[in-house]
Parts: C-alpha cells; structure tokens; sequence
C-alpha cells in the first residue's frame, strides 16, 4: 500500500507540473535480457550454482505529459523474466528454470528533440512472483528491490515508438536457494536490456 501512495503522489505531482502540455496515451510490448549474478557460487562443499540468462517479455500501457521539449512518463508494466540456474553436484550438472513475474511502475523524465527521446527514472516494483521447474533445485524465491532505475532512448514514428533500455537495481536482490532440502540465502544482481514497440492511441 505505501508503493502505491508513493507512486500515485508522483502521478499526481506530475500530472500538476505538466498540466498545460499535450498528454498522450499508448500501449507497448516488447522484450528482456536480463543477467543475474550471484554473490556467491559455492553454496556448499557439495554444489556448485551459475546462471544463464534467457529472453523474457513485458507489456503495458504508458502516459507521456509533455512541455517545451521536456515530458515526463509514467508506466504500468507486467515483466516475464526467466533464467536457467545450473547446478553442480560433483560432476553432475542439472538445470531448474526460474520464471520471475513482477508489476513495475516507471516514473520516467526525459527530453524530447524531433523523433528522438532520451529518458531515465526510477521503477516501483508493485509485485514480485517467482516459479521454477527442474533440477535440483526445490524453491527459488526471489524478493526484487522495491526501487529499481532504468535509462534508454527512444524514436517515435508518426504513432509508433521504439525503445532501448538498460535496467539496474540499487542493491542486489534477496533470493533463498533451496537443494534437495537444504535453504542456501543468495544476493543476486539483476540488470539487463529491455527493447520494446509501443503505439500511441
């Protein structure tokens, strides 16, 4: 609930400040590739854990309040991002898929010249869902920062838009491993690119 107050008085500070400029609705999709980095991968004498990144996706819709060349854009995503987390037990390896499902609200700022945007801004993450399948691995809960940024550019076509981002947290993520029954706590990074087509309504 305090996410949501926070994100709503960014809304509506926005919302004041930009009110005598064009608003603009759109929807987008588009999709991920995200690395995450463990802090340690050693998680006992017996198992050994890397990771290898796999695309994902997001959707969404977005709003842009825009003033003399500057615009500020707030977003309402769903992100699908998955990796594989390979495990070591001795010489044997196995693979457990993690799929991680978050609703993330950009409170973007940028600059606007002809076609191109540049933008950055911090991300509220609303909800934070993980699942896995596979290997040994036996629960694979990861807790996102609440507060994350993400930076990129961007070009608008007539109605359609085009979008590069690079996402980053401020500090690494909570993650608890567990294999075969035994609870390892991991502190992964989380970073990556997002590309994604939108279309002004």
């Amino acid at each position: 609930m305090k996410k949501v107050l926070i994100v709503c008085a960014l809304a509506l500070f926005t919302g004041g400040a930009f009110a005598a400029g064009p608003v603009e609705f759109g929807v987008k999709a588009g999709l991920n590739s995200a690395n995450f980095d463990f802090n340690r991968h050693h998680l006992s004498d017996s198992y050994y854990a890397f990771s290898k990144a796999r695309t994902g996706y997001h959707a969404g819709a977005w709003m842009r309040l825009g003033f003399a060349g500057m615009f500020v854009q707030p977003e309402f995503l769903y992100n699908w991002n998955r990796y594989d987390m390979n495990v070591l037990d001795g010489g044997r390896q196995s693979t457990s898929k993690i799929r991680i499902q978050t609703l993330e609200v950009p409170v973007l700022a940028g600059w606007r010249l002809l076609v191109l945007r540049l933008n950055a801004g911090p991300v509220f993450n609303l909800m934070n869902k993980t699942s896995h399948s596979g290997g040994l691995v036996d629960q694979a809960d990861m807790l996102k920062p609440s507060v994350s940024y993400t930076a990129g550019l961007g070009f608008d076509i007539m109605k359609l838009s085009l979008d590069l981002r690079y996402n980053g947290t401020f500090e690494r993520a909570k993650q608890t491993v567990e294999v075969n029954g035994s609870s390892y706590p991991l502190r992964t990074n989380f970073r990556g690119w997002t590309f994604s087509l939108g279309w002004r309504l």
